[in-house]
């Protein structure tokens, strides 16, 4: 059995000064570690000191529990033309990220 620990993150934006569109998902990856203080070390470089909330969700009985963090911040990026006024888009980007222990057994 090989057992490994997995970050899943589902990146999503919003425009900023458009109230009326929700935040959607532009992206979905994972990243796979031996350890779960490698994921931690790994999440702390890639979002550094930005925002972070915790996410979570309902069971059956109506109670919650804590499955993860939504990190919080801005961002602009090359890869998007200049606005129409010549100024760089920028949006808000809220990433929901779970960690998760994963036991693989491998069959053949």
């Amino acid at each position: 059995m090989i057992k490994y620990i997995k970050v899943f993150i589902d990146e999503t934006s919003k425009n900023i000064g458009n109230n009326k569109e929700g935040y959607s998902i532009f992206n979905q990856s994972t990243e796979s570690f031996a350890t779960i203080k490698e994921a931690k070390q790994w999440l702390n470089e890639k979002y550094n000191s930005c925002k972070k909330v915790k996410m979570y969700q309902d069971k059956k009985d109506g109670t919650s529990y804590q499955s993860g963090w939504i990190y919080c911040f801005r961002n602009d990026d090359i890869s998007h033309p200049l606005t129409d006024e010549g100024k760089k888009n920028q949006w808000y980007q809220q990433d929901w990220v779970q960690i998760k222990e994963v036991q693989e057994t491998v069959i053949i």
